[in-house]
């Protein structure tokens, strides 16, 4: 969808907030926007407008604000700029007094995005962004089978570190690349967060430069998980014009090195399955597939199934694990092909204690991750509960992650399945105490297994196996019988 921007200046004048809302809401109504998206443009808009009114000057003061509505290519920005008292985001707090925090919560809560932008002389702002249900993602899962090449003899390219003034450059191949529609993290098309990170090495950056400085390719090792030296390969990118160079491998196999050079223990990534070409070059940097995550990505109008793959790099901890029985073959095989030392207990029972149940939403996949670091004797009916308000939510996807180091794990894990979970891998070091075992859930969807490409050996057998588990879950009642949480 191409952009397009529209500007309203009005006066700072109660009749305004009418106006401006439905103009906004006539714009959304045009680009595709649901009823329920529109409501939450309508009340976010609303409660801005009424700050800048209520706060943004003194009383009986004239003067204007402006409005300016952006249509992307993942969604709409709206930004509502004002002249009046210098304010400071920072003393916002949307955990303090109802009476001041209330604006801010509501926003933050129908918004995908609420930013406070000051700009000294030139005024301040509030920009609100509602993405799109299905984001253009098709992009960003094809770069590397798109063969357009660049005039530049590929010995001139330069693979190095990205350096400290590069943010920009970074995001500006991003952007290339992409447009707006990257699915992984929102901030790297701020420049001075791609420099931030990579200063505070939560962010390894590699790019691919032609001699004039101009950065063409990137990708990137990110600190993710609770265990330390475990890192993500992702927010791999090369611009159109420099494609077919074997840039990207060149890219990975220089990241791959920085990774042994600063001695982290493993790197994990999440090839597609659409196709094989983002598989086939893991091989030589020694990744084992680990798990397959079925449709988790919205794609060209359905999803796209991904798989969950880790490189070992060094000796890791040796982990007394909990497998459930009936997938016990599987992880075993799993450990071995990754290299893991682990040993196995059929030992079985939950903590008489209180449980720990996290969720985490994912609103871009329309996903959700519930994660229990501490199996109790609650535990079992917060993630029935939990089920039933993700699926009313209308969650696609939902993924179920368990400590395989808690001797309550096969208990948990077979009451799950009872409420139609099923298996999706074995997720090494990934977990607050050692490794997962991630079932997944998809509320209403179904997966056609003839379009998903595996490569490796072990890949095929996860797609035997996950097929079956998936036609045993279908014929599970789920649910639970449980009421939403309240």
């Amino acid at each position: 969808m191409p952009s397009h921007r529209y500007e309203l200046t009005v006066p700072n004048h109660p009749t305004s907030v009418a106006v401006v809302s439905a103009a906004v809401v006539e714009i959304g109504r045009r680009v595709g926007l649901s009823e329920d998206d529109l409501q939450a443009v309508r009340l976010s808009v609303g409660e801005a407008c009424v700050n800048v009114i209520e706060h943004a000057y003194t009383e009986g003061q004239e003067a204007t604000f402006r409005v300016t509505c952006e249509v992307g290519r993942d969604g709409l920005t709206i930004r509502i700029r004002d002249w009046g008292m210098p304010f400071d985001p920072r003393a916002l707090n949307p955990d303090g007094p109802p009476d001041k925090a209330l604006g801010l919560r509501l926003m933050q809560s129908f918004m995908d995005q609420v930013h406070f932008i000051n700009r000294g002389r030139n005024g301040k702002e509030v920009m609100l962004v509602k993405h799109f249900s299905n984001p253009a993602l098709s992009t960003y899962y094809n770069v590397l089978r798109q063969g357009v090449t660049a005039e530049v003899d590929p010995t001139t390219y330069e693979i190095r570190l990205m350096r400290p003034d590069e943010g920009p450059g970074v995001s500006r191949c991003l952007y290339r690349t992409y447009g707006y529609s990257y699915a992984g993290e929102e901030n790297l098309y701020y420049p001075e967060w791609i420099a931030r990170m990579n200063a505070q090495g939560e962010v390894i950056s590699a790019v691919a430069v032609v001699p004039d400085g101009e950065i063409v390719g990137h990708a990137a090792l990110l600190r993710c998980a609770p265990s330390p030296g475990i890192y993500e390969l992702a927010q791999g990118a090369v611009v159109p014009e420099h494609r077919g160079r074997n840039l990207l491998y060149r890219i990975i196999e220089f990241l791959m090195g920085e990774a042994r050079r600063r001695g982290l223990r493993s790197v994990f990534t999440e090839p597609v399955t659409n196709h094989l070409w983002s598989q086939r070059p893991l091989e030589d940097f020694g990744f084992t597939d680990c798990a397959l995550m079925l449709g988790i990505v919205p794609h060209e109008g359905g999803r796209l199934t991904l798989l969950w793959s880790m490189s070992r790099l060094g000796e890791g901890p040796s982990r007394r694990i909990h497998p459930p029985p009936r997938h016990e073959s599987l992880i075993r095989g799993t450990c071995k092909a990754a290299g893991l030392a682990r040993s196995f207990s059929s030992a079985r029972h939950a903590s008489s204690d209180q449980g720990r149940i996290n969720v985490t939403m994912q609103k871009l996949m329309n996903a959700a991750r519930i994660e229990v670091p501490r199996i109790g004797t609650d535990t079992q009916r917060d993630l029935a509960r939990l089920l039933v308000n993700l699926k009313l939510q209308r969650v696609d996807v939902i993924h179920l992650d368990i400590e395989l180091e808690d001797p309550g794990a096969p208990d948990l894990c077979e009451f799950a399945e009872e409420l139609g979970f099923f298996y999706c891998g074995l997720l090494p070091d990934f977990g607050q105490h050692g490794d997962l075992l991630r079932l997944q859930f998809l509320n209403n969807l179904t997966v056609d297994f003839d379009a998903i490409q595996c490569h490796s050996e072990l890949a095929k057998a996860l797609h035997t196996y996950v097929r079956a588990e998936l036609e045993r879950s279908m014929a599970v009642p789920s649910g639970g019988g449980l009421s939403p949480l309240e």
